[in-house]
């Protein structure tokens, strides 16, 4: 999963203080906009926890925390996560039975790794990551609407007559399906804990032609498990997926490489009603609802939260926010005349030319007009 630090968000339909610098607005439930993944109950040595459906993760993570209460012991061997924020690590569990969808998965072991951070920018406890094991081993069905999931054994399964069936390709270890851009074909591992719908590796971009024009790139936030990292980001014109294909979709580019050469996840995978098997390399895929238009960000501006104000961690190259001068280290206490922390997403609307007030702790004032900067 790579969800980001706190930024102030300016992109339509609304504009608000948001927990992730990727699109989402006040509904983040409907149609066409990206989710926060969708979550599953497992059955850890006879305690019910919950864990986030995560086919990217090449096997399952507990929380340390958890652990600890649930009194799974670390082994000495050690696990590290590789993210585009960069490396978490932690050790393997003891072995442990784990009980999901109703199969039982005896004497597994997972990684112990310490998911408060990723929990905190969710905005939800993140107690589990069910990785690969589970969608290598049963058909997962994920209703990104409802938020919902159901797990179906493959001799119980009957394949959707009213979705697109996704042929995907093993490289590297991971399940891609093909994503086409103006620039040619993206080979994009499927991840269901990844948050913005397409992270690109640099030589990728390169090949595709999305860093050409630079004065449609800038600069963004990308992280999850292993911590937070600056990548770019810009847009492309079209994008298709399965039968599907949508218009001016903002695409990241990971300062690594990510997957065999993409990532694609929750802000595309959430507009459709998923079927996944992976381990008979299969997927389909249903259109669901209304597809509303992609969301970009106008300000270009992360920060965190503390109790004195915002604290900007990173300013966007080119974005009204550079523009304004605001730096990274600035401590804003007031936007739009009303304090920074637990702003309001009322006294912004999203519209081009939309004024923006930042007051900063020594008195400082700066002054942006939003407008898109990618």
């Amino acid at each position: 999963m790579q969800p980001t630090r706190r930024m102030i968000m300016a992109s339509g339909p609304a504009a608000f203080l948001a927990p992730s610098a990727f699109a989402q607005n006040r509904a983040a439930r409907s149609p066409g906009v990206a989710s926060a993944g969708v979550f599953t109950a497992v059955t850890v040595n006879g305690q019910v926890v919950q864990g986030l459906l995560d086919s990217g993760a090449t096997e399952h993570a507990m929380d340390a925390g958890l652990a600890r209460t649930l009194g799974i012991r670390a082994t000495g061997r050690r696990v590290n996560t590789l993210g585009i924020g960069g490396v978490s690590r932690g050790f393997y569990s003891d072995l442990v039975d784990l009980l999901i969808g109703g199969r039982m998965f005896a004497r597994s072991t997972v990684a112990i790794l310490d998911l408060s951070d990723l929990s905190n920018r969710l905005g939800q406890p993140v107690q589990m990551l069910l990785g690969r094991p589970l969608f290598n081993a049963m058909t997962v069905e994920m209703d990104f609407r409802l938020r919902t999931a159901r797990l179906w054994e493959r001799l119980r399964f009957t394949e959707p007559t009213d979705a697109t069936a996704v042929k995907l390709s093993g490289i590297m270890g991971l399940m891609t399906a093909p994503v086409t851009l103006p620039g040619g074909v993206v080979y994009a591992a499927v991840d269901t804990g990844t948050m913005p719908g397409l992270v690109v590796s640099p030589r990728g971009a390169e090949r595709l032609g999305l860093l050409k024009d630079e004065s449609k790139v800038s600069t963004t936030l990308l992280g999850g498990v292993a911590g937070v990292s600056e990548g770019r980001i810009t847009s492309a014109a079209s994008l298709k997926l399965a039968d599907k294909t949508f218009e001016d979709v903002p695409v990241r580019i990971s300062p690594r490489p990510v997957g065999p050469e993409a990532v694609l996840g929750l802000e595309l995978l959430s507009r459709f009603h998923l079927h996944l098997d992976l381990g008979y390399q299969r997927m389909w895929m249903r259109a669901d609802g209304p597809q509303l238009p992609f969301q970009h960000d106008l300000l270009g501006l992360f920060g965190d939260p503390t109790p004195q104000g915002l604290k900007v961690t990173h300013v966007a190259r080119g974005s009204p926010a550079e523009k304004a001068g605001l730096m990274a280290g600035d401590l804003i206490v007031r936007i739009n005349g009303r304090p920074s922390v637990g702003v309001d997403v009322s006294i912004v609307n999203a519209e081009p030319g939309f004024p923006m007030t930042f007051i900063l702790a020594d008195g400082a004032r700066r002054m942006a007009s939003l407008a898109r900067y990618y």
